[in-house]
């Protein structure tokens, strides 16, 4: 479940920052306001990322468990 949060929660705040980062291109925004849009499109593919790989192994170790599981009946 955090795994998927993560994915989630993490890839939502890439596409806000995203979304502010190109609205803030002509460069009269603060550079605070654009240093907080392009820490969101960092951190946030970051989160999504560590959510993805953390669903992509426990979905490979499951499927192992299956595997070795469905072998070892046919023998």
């Amino acid at each position: 479940r955090q795994a998927t949060l993560f994915t989630v929660a993490g890839l939502g705040a890439a596409l806000i920052g995203c979304a502010v980062a190109s609205q803030l291109t002509d460069g009269d925004a603060p550079i605070l306001i654009r240093t907080l849009g392009y820490a969101g499109i960092g951190g946030g593919v970051a989160i999504g990322l560590s959510g993805l790989v953390a669903l992509l192994w426990s979905f490979t170790g499951y499927a192992g468990e299956q595997i070795d599981k469905r072998s070892n009946e046919e023998w």
